[in-house]
């Protein structure tokens, strides 16, 4: 029989015409003596063991396949957003790099949507640094040719100063006893 214990109280009640109300007597009387091979336990043992390994094995399955899908799902996208922003120190940085995770509704989309627009920023100053030392560096050639420019005339200009200074400067002084006279430019 495989009757649970409430079952049993059950079956003696109705054969001893006892209702639901009243006790029925629960004392020792007699024991009972089984023989079971074992046979049949140890099989019953092995099966559950078996069982219970099938499951703890497919549970850590599951839990495997699940790691390494939240790794690729996490992972992955912030390896890309590392690589952007190697990319962009490098001044290599496209933003149609982060496109594929910049549609994603969680904080890595969020992380790439913001790493763009910081990008596409500083992107934007670069340039303007660019332009801007560009048309300095134009504005300097520019003045250092003028100065050049400048420059020359000054020495023509000291040049021909020079000239008519050695033009006026007497060649030969008077001869004054006690004194010595020379001019020299």
């Amino acid at each position: 029989l495989h009757n649970s214990p409430d079952e049993v109280l059950k079956l003696l009640r109705h054969k001893n015409n006892v209702g639901e109300d009243k006790e029925i007597q629960t004392e020792v009387v007699g024991a009972i003596l089984l023989h079971i091979p074992t046979t049949i336990i140890t099989r019953l043992i092995a099966n559950d063991a078996l069982i219970t390994a099938c499951t703890a094995l497919g549970v850590l399955l599951i839990g495997v396949i699940s790691t390494l899908g939240l790794t690729r799902r996490i992972v992955g996208p912030v390896s890309i957003v590392t690589e952007a922003a190697i990319a962009l120190q490098k001044g290599q940085f496209k933003s149609s790099d982060l496109d594929l995770i910049k549609t994603r509704e969680d904080e890595v989309g969020t992380l790439a949507k913001v790493f763009g627009a910081m990008a596409k920023e500083l992107n934007s100053q670069r340039e303007t640094l660019e332009v801007q030392v560009r048309e300095r560096t134009n504005d300097l050639e520019e003045k250092n040719q003028l100065l050049e420019e400048v420059n020359r005339q000054i020495e023509g200009e000291l040049n021909v100063a020079h000239g008519l200074q050695q033009a006026i400067l007497p060649v030969d002084f008077p001869k004054v006893p006690g004194y010595r006279a020379f001019g020299m430019m």
